[in-house]
Order: C-alpha cells, then structure tokens, then sequence
C-alpha cells in the first residue's frame, strides 16, 4: 500500500521574498550556459528551473491535476513504507522456493543449497525464526575476521590469522633523513587523469608541481617556482621486486604549502601527459591529421591553435610530469591491491 507522506499546505509554505539579489542556484547555472552560447547553449533550452523540472515531471500521471508538474505540486510524493528498505537487503526474506532443497546447518542456522555444480554454498541464514539473506560473507553475519584472508597469506607465506591489524610499512620504518613519503592526488577540477584533454578543466588547474612542506623546503633551500629531480625506490618487505632500488626520476617544479605533513611530499597523478591532445600536453598548434579527424564533422578549435597560453611554446608552465611513470608497482601482498602511499623517494635541487 502507498501512503503519502505529510503534505504541506500553502499556509505553512513561508511567503517572505529571497533577501537582496539570492537566487536558485540551479537557475544561476542555466542563465550561465546560456550565456556561453552554442554549442552549450542548446542543452539549457528551457527559461528556469522550474520549466526544467516541469519537463523532467511530463510523463507522471496528472491523477486529479491538469499535469503530472501540477500533481506533484499539489500532492508532493509518496513512498511504499511497507518495502524493505535498502539498507535492510540482508534482513530480507527468503522466499519458499529459495528455500526447497535446503539445509539448515543447527548449531550457526546457516542455510545451504546446492549450486549447479552440486557444491553447497550458504544462501541465508535464521534469525528469530526468520530465513532471512543475510550478509555477502561465508557465516552470513557481519564478520571481523576473515578466513579468506588467512588462507590467502599462508598461500603467500605471510603471518596473517585474519583479524584486523597494523602493519608499518617496511620501507617508512627506518626513513632516512634524505627520504621523503611520495603520495599522489587528483585535483578538485579532475575527474582523475581522465579530463586533462578538456580545455577549459584544463585551463584552471594544468600544472603538477611537487607540494613540500615550508620546514623541508628550508632545509633544502627551496621555494615556490624551483626546479628539483625527484628520485622514487621500489618497495621493501614481502611484495613485487621488493629490492629497495631506485624506479626513476623526474625533473620537476615546486610548491611550499604549510598544509603537508614534513616527511610527506605530493605530486598529482592528473595531469602531465605526453598524449591525449594539445590541451593534456601543452602543446598549441594545428591538429594533426588523420582519418579521425574530419573538419567537415568536427570543425578545428581556434583555442587549442592559438590560445593555448599554457602552452611551452609559449613560455606557459606546460602540463608538468606525470607522477604514475615512476611509481613502483607495490601490491599488498594478500590482498594484490596497488600501496600507492607507500613510495619513498629523495629530493635533489637543480
């Protein structure tokens, strides 16, 4: 059964205008594309966000209304409270035909079925009575320790009983005073490493310089705009070529933020490329040719020709290096997941 939730009347809907010049944010970002013009302005063809969510509301049911809009302004929406909600997918219960076949294993009340392979595998579990789904994990319970964990290490001799614990990572515990912590990041304008070819992301953040704390910096005599190489080792401890030897290194700019721990230094992974178009590597000029590119489809872009102002050849700061070519490869050794924080690396002023 639906039920409506609690409607508002127009009297208890506040009447009092927007203070000075307030606006609905949503309104601000449809005038703003708009204004950029087309091709942009063709997606926001609609006068407000009011129009916009009239046309999102076009096909629900006017009921007793002249529209779906006009419903839905009246009546407000509903929900089924009766339906499990989704964050009580394991208190779910199991149907009959689930359940035909079944074991009930007494002592833990874990339910197992054949699979088609004939292997039992556990499909629920009983709770007051009740054959419910459970959790994804082998005891259908929320677990602490894992049993997957433990059999994983012992196949790759590591110690490991399953339990949650601390490890130090090998290469952090005796850091040498020339050796720094290496992390990596993504800038708040990038969706990963993935927007650098878009020019206008690209444009407000193109630049990876390497982020050094004032204190450290001090001791090396570094300051914002400086060149230095940076130098990455391969892991120590039970994982990949874990020798400790150097990975590579990099000529790169420096940024001397407070805001970075002293033994830490941060480069992001977003930018830096040596592919993936003029605005991901810098480089202004004509397009290159190739069969992908047809003019007649996708007309040349003026900007990545001449405005490029980023660009090297035009004394810009370029798009910088990308830190992911000298990190090591550091899988945990249970798990195989990447350690990206676990990179140690020294810095040399050039």
């Amino acid at each position: 059964m639906s039920v409506p939730c609690k409607q508002r009347t127009p009297a208890d809907r506040s009447s009092a205008a927007p203070t000075s010049e307030c606006r609905n944010f949503a309104d601000v970002l449809i005038q703003l594309g708009r204004l950029l013009g087309e091709p942009v302005a063709k997606y926001f063809a609609f006068a407000d966000y009011e129009e916009y969510t009239r046309l999102r509301c076009r096909k629900v049911p006017p009921g007793d209304c002249p529209t779906g809009w006009d419903y839905m302004k009246k009546h407000g929406v509903y929900y089924d409270r009766s339906r499990p909600k989704s964050y009580h997918a394991h208190a779910r219960p199991l149907a009959a035909k689930q359940l035909e076949g079944a074991r009930v294993e007494q002592a833990s009340g874990i339910i197992y079925r054949k699979n088609t392979a004939g292997k039992e595998e556990p499909i629920g579990i009983y709770i007051n009575g009740r054959a419910v789904v459970g959790f994804a994990t082998p005891s259908r319970r929320i677990e602490i320790r894992s049993d997957i964990v433990s059999q994983q290490a012992a196949k790759v001799g590591v110690e490991d009983n399953g339990w949650p614990r601390y490890i130090p990572v090998p290469a952090h515990e005796h850091l040498s005073e020339d050796m720094f912590v290496l992390v990596s990041f993504k800038w708040n304008v990038h969706t990963q490493a993935r927007t650098a070819p878009q020019k206008y992301l690209s444009e407000i953040v193109h630049d990876n310089p390497l982020w050094i704390n004032t204190a450290s910096a001090r001791k090396l005599g570094l300051h914002t705009g400086d060149w230095v190489e940076i130098t990455t080792y391969r892991p120590r401890g039970q994982t990949f070529q874990a020798d400790g030897g150097p990975v590579g290194t990099a000529k790169i700019r420096v940024v001397v933020p407070e805001g970075i721990h002293p033994r830490v230094v941060a480069v992001s992974n977003s930018l830096g490329f040596l592919f993936g178009g003029r605005a991901a590597t810098a480089r202004r000029g004509p397009r290159q040719s190739g069969p992908g590119y047809d003019p007649r489809i996708i007309p040349e872009d003026p900007d990545l020709v001449h405005n490029l102002w980023w660009s090297v050849d035009a004394d810009g700061k370029g798009s910088g290096f990308n830190i992911n070519a000298i990190l090591p490869i550091q899988p945990a050794p249970v798990t195989g997941m990447q350690a990206w924080y676990d990179t140690v690396c020294t810095i040399r002023k050039l």
